[in-house]
């Protein structure tokens, strides 16, 4: 009735057949034997991997107890051994053969004949890795399958059962780690990550060459092992620390984090994931805006620093490689400086300058949009730009290209400034006797010198005086002051030539201290002017420009008018503004028009006209038409070519007998070089009362002071006097009364106006006719 070994005995006498008794009793002895169940506890590291429970044996994990428990079927505790130091167990002796048993290793401590406990109880990140069945265990052999738990079952037959061992190993324990701090790289550039790293009880430190799996990913950044995105779950095995990485996502500030499981050799995982923290920061690109007066001259943009030119607000803008914006300041701090903050590093940017004002995420603006008269003179690359150092090269427009690495960037500076403006100048009127000063050129005898005070101002002159001569050139800079004038200094300033008057006719000219350098258009290296020649712009630059040496030389055609645009270069050598400077004499032609008429003289067609002022004027050639449209040449006059008042006769005789009702008469002027102009055209009918014919004539012409108005004909009645100005805005109006078949003659004067062109038109009963008045004095 005893489980195991023992020995059950008892006691008989003998009786014989007469019935009597042994005297002494004799004992019967059964020694009978149990059968045992033994094993060992492995520390297994490597768990089941191996396909073999083994490892070092063991009893105190984590510096606890470990207890084996012999369950019976009725899961009491049978027996009860502590586990040996080198992790043996041994229930001898007392197992019964032909008998099913559970094994458990546990912690708990409870006695003999005490419920088993239910669990294999372990210490803290300790857990079974595999049982095995041992020998002559009739419940299986090997390993048992299934998850591992630290118990098994031994049935026994007749033979003791010896290893049934139990593997248990403790998890790893990863670490946490918070990278340092580092400049957020932007684009798709991937920062590799701290080390994984971890221990582990049986396998040491964890880290290269180890197990790990990615718990959860980051939400803002993109995790890559090997440069191969990395999914929730994936095991890395025989890790490299240099293969993973991670491409934030965000822009500027903030922190990728993410966690992973350490994975030992026995293939256990780490019972909570550690956590991989990487803050990022944002760059800042600073710079300032200047007014750069002298621009690169320098080679630095640099000078005043300025919020508002012009009253006018700025922005500063980053933007990116899509051309929108994803920065922007505004430039109000009062020293001209703008701040982008929070920036991506290694990533192209444009930085640009504008007043145009747009949102953050909206297309940037295309120019700068400066406010008008400033330009820009020059962009800086700053400090830490991967793009560039110094200045930027080409035409300066406030728009660098910044590439940041991953430091602040800094000194992404701009120049801009105000423009120059050239001043007009218009001299009309001119006494064309003054184009005739000897220049000393054979190709262009005569010249006009520029600097004639008369005519010299610091700003526009628009004069149709004759006294009023052709002045200096000269211009005004907001920073630099006046150019040339009646101020402007002298021997400092570089003078630009964009156009040049018309070569058939005239030259301008330059005394460079040696001789007269013409400005030829395009001249090679054999003119004398080629110093001054700027191929790239195929202009005419005249630095240190003395404006008392400026002449424009004239052939001797009688041409009287010339034109040509010129403007300034600045301190910081930047064009404005160009300008006209314009001569002319008293008129655009060499032929004053003061008169025309048409009259019968019996069956003839009496011409009679008056000039004034003529110049190059080679002859004068009569047309008439029957229709206003087409005209036949009928006779030539040779021109006086004076500059008094000149009068001309012709007659169409026998013009009446043509059997036309309407005749039409002109005047063609024609000039030595070919060119001509026309008179008004003067109409005869077949059908006039000869005694209506009128003529009107005035002199002097051209007048100081006053002119005689004469009329002559049969005009009975009051005719109406309009002065009118050339372009015919009507001055002053009067009535003039004649008489039938007299002479009617009337001063007008003329002092109230001023000097140039004006119309004279008289409207009465047989009269329609205007004449052209040249006032030449005060």
């Amino acid at each position: 009735t005893f489980n195991g070994g023992g020995t059950s005995s008892f006691t008989f006498i003998s009786i014989d057949s007469a019935g009597i008794e042994d005297s002494v009793s004799n004992t019967i002895t059964m020694p009978f034997t149990g059968l045992g169940i033994s094993g060992t506890v492995f520390n297994d590291g490597n768990g089941l991997t191996d396909n073999i429970v083994n490892g070092t044996g063991f009893n105190n994990p984590s510096n606890i107890q470990l207890y084996a428990y012999l369950v019976d079927g009725n899961g009491d505790v049978f027996a009860k051994d502590t586990v040996n130091s080198n992790g043996t167990y041994d229930f001898t002796n007392i197992c019964n053969a032909n008998t099913t048993y559970t094994v458990r290793i546990t912690t708990d401590n409870v006695n003999v004949g005490a419920v088993a406990p239910t669990l294999a109880h372990l210490p803290a990140n300790w857990l079974s890795v595999g049982e095995n069945h041992g020998v002559n265990n009739s419940a299986g052999t090997g390993i048992e399958t299934g998850i591992s738990n630290s118990q098994i079952t031994v049935s026994l037959t007749t033979s003791h059962v010896t290893n049934v061992d139990f593997g248990i190993e403790k998890r790893p324990d990863g670490a946490d780690k918070t990278a340092s701090s580092q400049v957020n790289p932007g684009g798709t550039v991937k920062v590799q990550t701290p080390s994984l790293s971890g221990t582990d009880a049986e396998d040491g430190i964890k880290g290269q060459g180890h197990k790990f799996v990615i718990s959860t990913l980051p939400g803002n950044g993109t995790l890559y092992y090997n440069n191969i995105v990395v999914s929730v779950g994936d095991t890395i095995s025989n890790y490299d620390s240099t293969l993973l990485r991670v491409d934030p996502t965000f822009t500027g500030s903030g922190s990728v984090i993410f966690t992973f499981t350490s994975i030992d050799n026995a293939l256990k995982a780490d019972s909570t994931p550690n956590t991989i923290t990487m803050p990022f920061t944002g760059l800042t690109i600073s710079g300032t805006m200047f007014n750069d007066l002298n621009g690169l001259v320098d080679n630095v943009v640099n000078g005043s620093t300025l919020d508002n030119p012009s009253a006018t607000t700025m922005y500063a803008y980053l933007v990116n490689g899509s051309g929108n914006v994803v920065a922007k300041d505004t430039f109000n701090n009062g020293n001209g400086t703008y701040t982008f903050a929070n920036i991506d590093g290694n990533t192209a940017y444009i930085i640009r300058i504008s007043s145009s004002n747009v949102n953050v995420g909206a297309i940037a603006p295309s120019s700068a949009n400066l406010p008008t008269g400033w330009v820009a003179v020059g962009d800086a690359f700053g400090t830490n730009n991967s793009s560039g150092s110094g200045n930027q090269t080409g035409t300066a427009d406030v728009a660098v290209t910044a590439t940041t690495a991953l430091l602040n960037m800094s000194g992404v500076n701009f120049g801009i400034e105000r423009t120059n403006v050239a001043d007009a100048k218009t001299y009309a009127g001119i006494n064309p006797n003054l184009f005739n000063t000897p220049s000393g050129n054979a190709t262009y005898p005569y010249k006009v010198t520029l600097n004639a005070p008369a005519g010299t101002a610091d700003g526009t002159v628009n004069s149709t005086s004759s006294t009023v001569m052709p002045g200096k050139v000269s211009g005004s800079d907001p920073e630099d002051g006046n150019y040339s004038g009646s101020t402007g200094t002298i021997g400092r300033r570089t003078i630009v030539f964009s156009t040049l008057p018309n070569a058939t006719n005239d030259i301008i000219a330059y005394n460079d201290g040696t001789q007269q350098v013409l400005l030829v258009a395009s001249p090679t290296t054999n003119d004398s002017s080629f110093k001054y020649w700027n191929a790239a712009l195929s202009r005419y630059e005249i630095p240190y420009f003395n404006d008392n040496n400026l002449s424009v030389f004239i052939k001797n055609n009688g041409h009287t008018n010339f034109t040509f645009n010129y403007g300034w270069l600045d301190s910081a050598n930047i064009t404005g503004d160009f300008a006209s400077y314009g001569v002319s004499a008293y008129g655009a032609l060499p032929v004053t028009w003061l008169s025309f008429n048409a009259k019968w003289n019996g069956n003839d067609a009496k011409l009679q006209w008056s000039t004034a002022m003529e110049i190059n004027n080679e002859h004068f050639e009569i047309e008439r038409s029957f229709d206003n449209k087409i005209f036949e040449n009928i006779g030539q006059e040779n021109a006086t070519n004076n500059a008094n008042i000149n009068y001309y006769t012709f007659e169409d005789l026998g013009a009446k007998d043509l059997g036309k009702e309407v005749l039409y008469y002109r005047i063609k002027q024609v000039d030595k070089d070919g060119k001509y102009t026309y008179s008004k055209v003067q109409m005869l009918s077949t059908e006039m009362d000869r005694t209506a014919e009128v003529s009107v004539a005035a002199y002097p012409n051209p007048v100081v002071e006053s002119t005689t108005l004469k009329i002559s004909g049969n005009n009975n009645g009051l005719v109406s006097l309009t002065i009118s100005d050339i372009d015919g805005k009507t001055i002053r109006t009067e009535t003039i009364s004649t008489s039938s078949k007299f002479e009617t003659t009337k001063v007008i004067g003329l002092t109230d106006l001023a000097k140039g062109v004006y119309l004279l038109t008289l409207k009465g009963e047989n009269i329609n006719q205007t004449i052209r008045l040249v006032k030449i004095g005060q």
